[in-house]
């Protein structure tokens, strides 16, 4: 049945169609930011979105809810795209803040209903709980955060774990597994693109510094790393927090655009004016400064 809908889908398109292609050279300017790369604006996302709903429409398929799982022994929650048919698809996996967890991300940053326009499955993942704090966690970046960095969590081989489940599953598509995190979770996202660039297409980190010392191999790797100027936590300029929460200064925003670069990353940087370091006020912001909903740019950014 999915065979049959390509192959109407191609007739309907051009036969050069493919269900998740997105053109990459498409330029959009971002107010006070380099040019973002990916997609090719509004004429491609209405293309996929009527592709969307032509091929839900044709195979029946319906929005799903997302589930529970649990995978390494950690609980997730697992959102798997109606438009993908039941295949392996492009995966995003979501890394929550310090002291947050999977369901508070979900909540505050649901991004199910682009999982289903845009085609893509979606994992919200926890890290290590604080001690007597119930349900915060954190994820050993390196020098940050909390009780996953003061314990040397493997959280690399946590995220290696989840990406191989979803693989064997045939959830993940290889090659097409993006990460994106928020604060402490976009430190770790770094983090595994620079020491498994081997898994990761993409990264999508909000509000947060490297702190993982040194980039490895980042190498083929695209970064979107966005910061709002109103941020305090981490200054785009760095400092901040850094001196309480790792015994040092954040780098700033420029610093860790060199650090990932250094490993051969593919850094684009969007500075949003209006936003601080919740991801609540980056989407605001991204709406407010850019003229953009959030959601879609992420859908854009993942093939």
């Amino acid at each position: 049945m999915i065979a049959s809908v390509k192959m109407f889908l191609s007739h309907c398109f051009g036969a050069g169609f493919h269900m998740r292609h997105a053109c990459k050279t498409g330029k959009r300017n971002c107010a006070q930011a380099s040019p973002i790369r990916h997609g090719d604006g509004m004429n491609n996302r209405k293309t996929r979105l009527v592709v969307t709903a032509i091929f839900m429409a044709l195979t029946g398929q319906q929005a799903l809810a997302a589930e529970p799982v649990t995978i390494a022994e950690r609980p997730a929650i697992l959102h798997r795209s109606a438009a993908a048919g039941g295949q392996a698809a492009p995966t995003l996996i979501a890394l929550h803040g310090g002291l947050g967890n999977a369901d508070q991300l979900k909540s505050s940053f649901d991004l199910t209903a682009a999982a289903d326009r845009y085609g893509f499955n979606l994992i919200y993942v926890n890290g290590t709980p604080q001690r007597r704090i119930g349900n915060r966690n954190t994820w050993n970046a390196g020098d940050c955060c909390g009780n996953a960095a003061k314990r040397q969590i493997d959280d690399v081989g946590y995220l290696e774990q989840v990406i191989s489940h979803l693989i064997s599953d045939g959830i993940a598509r290889p090659g097409s597994i993006y990460l994106t995190g928020t604060s402490n979770g976009a430190m770790m996202s770094y983090r595994m693109a620079c020491e498994r660039n081997d898994l990761i297409a993409g990264v999508i980190a909000f509000s947060g510094p490297f702190v993982t010392g040194q980039c490895r191999n980042a190498r083929g790797v695209r970064i979107w790393q966005l910061h709002g100027l109103q941020d305090t936590t981490v200054p785009i300029d760095g400092g901040g927090k850094g001196q309480f929460l790792m015994g040092k200064p954040f780098p700033s925003v420029e610093e860790t655009t060199r650090f990932l670069q250094s490993g051969g990353a593919d850094v684009t940087v969007t500075l949003l004016p209006s936003a601080s370091h919740r991801i609540t006020s980056m989407a605001e912001a991204m709406q407010q400064d850019n003229h953009q909903n959030m959601a879609d740019a992420i859908g854009d950014f993942i093939d």
